[in-house]
């Protein structure tokens, strides 16, 4: 009787613990939202287009502030989420040409990025991020003798790939940290001859805060 009773307790605890697993799960799964900070920096090519003149814009280095949403599961060890974001810029750049001030600036940009992951421990979560944004592109040529500009935008899409990780602080909390490279298309304009402008490079690291819901 005392050996029954014994496995009847081993048992239940077994099934409770088992339970109390299943309910909670990861700390990465479900829904999350969160905002982050960081720096942006972007290099532009500027072509005016049919006399093979081609500038170099040196890069300005910006803040940035995002703000994001998504959904992640994990399986087993792996993990994989995707996310919907806002981003109030893309980097800027300029250059000096004769009298001529050349500045390009990426705007605000949002899109949808898929995050594929892998958990090195169960509150450390390492990933990768494959990003498809939209956002405009601003060209202004000024003439630095008598102040007078004009600005073109023209928009585009912005493919991007990035490191990442993610720690949980608890259930609800986390913090983390990334690393991206984008590539932008092309934008063409007319400002009195035809122009193109080429995103060369652009880099952005950012650290953020993430709540799970």
């Amino acid at each position: 009787m005392q050996k029954a009773r014994l496995a009847t307790a081993v048992a239940a605890a077994i099934l409770s613990t088992t339970a109390f697993a299943a309910d909670n799960g990861s700390a990465f799964d479900g829904v999350y939202a969160g905002a982050a900070l960081g720096t942006v920096s972007s290099e532009y090519d500027f072509t005016i287009t049919g006399k093979g003149l081609t500038v170099g814009l040196s890069a300005d280095d910006e803040s940035r502030a995002s703000l994001f949403a998504g959904l992640g599961k994990t399986f087993d060890q792996w993990y994989l989420g995707a996310e919907l974001g806002w981003y109030d810029t893309m980097g800027a750049a300029s250059t000096v040409v004769a009298n001529g001030l050349i500045e390009v600036e990426g705007d605000a940009a949002k899109g949808v990025s898929v995050l594929p992951g892998f958990l090195a421990t169960p509150e450390l979560l390492l990933y990768t991020r494959l990003a498809y944004l939209k956002g405009d592109t601003d060209t202004t040529l000024t003439n630095t003798n008598n102040g007078l500009g004009l600005t073109q935008s023209d928009s585009g899409t912005i493919t991007g790939w990035g490191l990442g990780g993610r720690f949980a602080i608890n259930d609800n909390l986390s913090v983390r940290a990334e690393y991206v490279q984008y590539d932008g298309d092309d934008t063409n304009y007319v400002i009195d001859v035809p122009l193109e402008v080429e995103n060369a490079d652009s880099t952005a690291m950012e650290i953020g805060i993430v709540y799970s819901f």
